[in-house]
């Protein structure tokens, strides 16, 4: 089966000498580019990271391959095209993860295309890379559990055996794709306000398929269940700045509640707590005596677990003169060393921001103190349950 799948991403006429992909080295990889015909293709367009769109697929990010003849520097943001004769003399520097070579080759005007991989101590001299018409694969991203269609998601292109190709960013939630025929996943995750969380989605084209367009269902992000709704409370052992057997939303009632979640040494905390200072700072300075329609919390979660060990680190770190403007945290600081508060939260990263409104419901996943600002300036939407799907 896996040499089957192999078949259908790679056609290349191995010679006798073998130069494997040896750890970050680059490999010296040469051969012609020719069509379904045999015919040579000149100016096709070779590289390790597109964005796929099929009105404007693009190479993407910096590539790992250029010309034989330059410095490793050259390599750039930029495909590397073939000469006359469909010649190409090339070094390609193997993916981190996987080790192995990938290249994803266009023709000059798109309408051929091929994907091909080495794995280490394959030949990558004299090769032949047949390209094919290219197919177009269509969907419609949708959230079930929301009860909605067009949702907003990022999405990278990956090959079957999971090594990633590139991006795409669908648009109004429509996934349109130019890509050489084989086996392929999208990786759809959500981030920042999206609804939806993650989902990877295996397919297949063959050469010059108009794939018939279908819907990929992504389940609702935990922020997108909850939003408008009371949450469980976050898990805290130990306190700063308040009472911790009194460190509940009922706390906070009438003012609008940030929690900003962290880890000092696994997360740089060089944006948004800085922002937050800088935010609270200008209220207290533009409203003299007067008490905040907000609180915001700190909670450092995993590593320290007593504050003298935050302390150490904060002061290992430098944080205080390089983030916090030589000052101690303005903020309450709560500890979840055991990162507890994530088994109720369920959130993916060690850093997020979340906002409460004065009910104590969650309003979302927020840009700290850019939203925070429109909250309590009476700016903010409501925050306007999702309709789930019934169960």
């Amino acid at each position: 089966m896996a040499s089957r799948l192999v078949s259908l991403l790679m056609t290349v006429t191995l010679s006798a000498s073998s130069l494997g992909a040896q750890g970050g080295d680059p490999v010296r990889i040469t051969g012609v580019v020719v069509d379904q015909r045999g015919r040579a293709v000149e100016g096709a367009k070779l590289g390790t990271s597109w964005s796929f769109n099929w009105r404007s697929t693009s190479t993407f990010g910096r590539q790992r391959v250029w010309a034989a003849d330059k410095p490793r520097a050259a390599a750039g943001w930029q495909f590397l095209a073939t000469q006359p004769g469909g010649r190409f003399a090339a070094q390609l520097l193997p993916d981190r993860r996987t080790k192995q070579l990938q290249l994803v080759v266009f023709s000059s005007d798109y309408r051929l295309g091929g994907v091909f991989l080495w794995r280490p101590g394959e030949s990558t001299e004299g090769l032949r890379l047949a390209l094919q018409p290219v197919a177009r694969f269509r969907a419609t991203l949708t959230c079930d559990d929301l009860g909605q269609r067009s949702v907003a998601a990022n999405g990278a292109l990956c090959a079957f055996d999971g090594s990633e190709l590139g991006c795409f960013q669908p648009d109004a939630g429509v996934v349109d794709l130019r890509l050489p025929s084989g086996h392929y996943s999208l990786h759809l995750r959500g981030d920042g306000d999206h609804l939806v969380a993650s989902r990877r989605f295996p397919f297949a084209v063959s050469s010059g398929e108009d794939a018939r367009a279908r819907d990929i269902d992504i389940p609702a992000s935990w922020v997108a269940k909850h939003r408008g709704r009371s949450v469980p409370r976050w898990r805290a052992t130990a306190a700063r700045g308040v009472d911790p057997d009194r460190a509940d939303f009922a706390a906070f009632a009438g003012k609008w509640l940030l929690v900003c979640m962290w880890n000092c040494e696994s997360v740089e905390p060089g944006e948004d707590i800085p922002r937050l200072i800088r935010f609270d700072r200008a209220w207290r300075r533009a409203h003299p005596g007067q008490d905040p329609p907000y609180r915001i919390l700190l909670l450092h979660s995993g590593g320290a677990s007593t504050f003298a060990q935050l302390d150490d680190q904060i002061e290992r770190l430098q944080l205080r003169a390089s983030y916090w403007g030589g000052q101690a945290l303005p903020f309450p600081i709560l500890l979840d060393p055991g990162e507890k508060t994530r088994e109720v939260w369920q959130t993916r990263w060690r850093r997020q921001t979340l906002l409460f409104d004065p009910r104590g419901r969650l309003w979302g996943a927020t840009l700290a103190a850019a939203d925070l600002k429109l909250a309590v300036e009476g700016k903010l939407p409501p925050a306007v349950a999702a309709r789930q799907k019934k169960e």
